[in-house]
């Protein structure tokens, strides 16, 4: 994994995510600078104290009131050193405006590394021409909304591991008494200042859970940016299959509009019965309806890819449907068991298994207390001493066990989803495999034997209807069946497209040569 300086130079709306290495063998550093005694965290809270005095030499009676003036001023200059909070305002009404207003120059702000990772080739964006799979992919790599969320989490962590590992604020404390009697210096002050010093490793241990946390979050990340990849695949997929499907609706709608002035015509000569030619416009009828609820359904389904692409419903935008009929490259084919490797959710999966173990590190490293140790200083009837605090605690009764006992469990719970997450994807990847031959033999059937019967059936009913042998009953149910075949293949192109996609997704994002090639590609662009 990375270094954790380097995790924490990434800016987190730009997050880079790397998923060919394994969160092992980290050394994480934090630069906090040099201790400062005034520059830490909170406190350890209160230890029993073991007062060691010196006595000194007696300055006067304001002399003897000089330390607890400069504790009071150590503790003024501690909180003259805090960061006072400031309100940000949020302000939807302008974010909506901006929503609306997102066009293809914000697309320039698309990470090439996320792209790459996507195995998505970056070649410059012109969508006034129309938004081809690709654009929209690298679109939705901005914008998508459940994405910006997840960068934001790993914002979080990252922002979080850049303070991992502090020191406990210094304590400053102050006791006054006045003695009851009639004394010529009636006031006993003292006063100490203390820093808790750590006897473990509890501080570097720290660090690496910040570390561990901010690798899990860029995990996630590319953990959703992979599978967005996915569904933008399936649901263009789905949409360019529907756009076909009305195309062949409407050709047929358009056929039966250049027939209906010849069949009118048999009409009129008393060649055919017109209960007979009412059958033209009944299925004429009836497939302009069906190509109208599959414009619904288009319209329903851009505005789907829309929201996907993190997109204003109204972006007026033109939609380039995907080529189905294609036939996809095979996806995941002789890649063995790289998917144990490269899987995004799996990588993301091992993050939060290193996350589990630095916990119990941490949690282990606590059972070893922290030395609390510090000046002092005391004045009584006029008399000056000077000495130091120390205090420890005595791990016997509590020694943190609750805690590590938890953190124990933690660990082989995600032990165990770690393996339960390499089964289930073995076995979608699996049932994408076996649904993908099937579905690629059903394409073939369709385009080897039912498609050029249809074809032939309808040539032949057009054949013999123009020599006056044929009937137009016959050629009525060739043209329907020359339809429902087409349909039918447009639909096993589309799925085959779909499930296409669910497979790249089970198997996992390119290889590191590939990714390699596509990033010099890119960046000689």
């Amino acid at each position: 994994m990375l270094r954790t300086e380097e995790r924490l130079s990434m800016r987190p709306a730009h997050l880079q995510t790397y998923w060919y290495t394994t969160p092992s063998n980290r050394s994480h550093t934090l630069n906090h600078g040099d201790f400062h005694p005034f520059a830490a965290g909170p406190s350890c809270g209160s230890v029993p104290r073991v007062r060691a005095g010196i006595a000194g030499h007696r300055p006067g009676r304001s002399g003897g009131r000089l330390p607890l003036v400069a504790a009071v001023c150590a503790t003024l200059a501690g909180v003259a050193g805090c960061r006072s909070y400031e309100a940000r305002a949020l302000d939807l009404t302008a974010h909506a405006a901006a929503w609306r207003a997102r066009t293809s120059k914000a697309a320039t702000a698309l990470e090439d590394g996320a792209a790459v990772r996507a195995g998505i080739d970056v070649d410059g964006f012109e969508l006034s021409d129309g938004v081809e799979l690709s654009e929209a992919l690298a679109l939705a790599l901005v914008f998508n909304p459940d994405l910006r969320q997840a960068r934001a989490r790993a914002g979080v962590a990252t922002s979080a591991a850049r303070e991992a590992g502090l020191w406990s604020d210094p304590q400053v404390g102050v006791e006054a008494l006045r003695i009851a009697e009639s004394v010529s210096d009636p006031w006993v002050s003292i006063s100490n200042l203390s820093f808790s010093i750590p006897l473990s490793d509890r501080l570097a241990a720290a660090r690496e859970l910040g570390g561990a946390n901010v690798d899990q979050a860029l995990a996630g990340v590319a953990a959703a940016e992979w599978e967005l990849v996915r569904n933008v695949r399936q649901a263009w997929a789905a949409w360019s299959g529907t756009v076909r499907s009305i195309a062949a609706l409407e050709a047929f709608v358009a056929a039966l509009d250049e027939l209906s002035t010849g069949v009118q015509g048999l009409v009129d000569s008393g060649e055919l019965p017109r209960t007979e030619a009412a059958l033209f416009g009944v299925e004429r009828a009836r497939q302009a309806a069906a190509a109208l609820r599959l414009q619904g359904q288009r319209a329903a389904a851009e505005l789907e890819l829309r929201a996907l692409l993190g997109l204003a419903p109204e972006a007026e935008l033109k939609w380039v449907p995907a080529d189905i009929t294609s036939k996809p490259d095979p996806a995941g084919s002789g890649l063995g068991q790289a998917w144990i490797e490269r899987h995004p959710r799996l990588v993301e999966r091992r993050a939060a298994y290193e996350v589990a173990e630095q916990r119990l590190r941490l949690q282990i490293a606590r059972q070893w207390p922290d030395l609390l140790l510090g000046p002092q200083f005391e004045s009584d009837s006029g008399q000056s001493r000077i000495g130091f605090v120390a205090g420890i605690p005595v791990p016997v009764f509590n020694a943190n066990r609750q805690g590590i006992a938890r953190a124990e469990a933690g660990r082989e719970l995600v032990r165990v989803q770690c393996e339960v997450e390499l089964e289930r994807i073995g076995s979608r990847l699996a049932i994408a495999r076996g649904l993908s031959d099937n579905l690629a033999l059903l394409r073939a059937e369709y385009e080897q034997q039912v498609l050029p019967l249809a074809e032939r059936q309808l040539e032949d009913a057009l054949a013999l209807l123009q020599i006056g042998e044929g009937s137009s009953l016959l050629l009525l149910q060739s043209l329907t069946r020359s339809l429902g075949a087409e349909l039918d293949w447009v639909t096993a192109c589309a799925d085959l497209s779909a499930n296409d996609a669910e497979l790249r997704y089970w198997t996992g994002p390119p290889s590191p040569p590939e990714m390699n090639e596509l990033q010099e590609r890119n960046d000689e662009r």
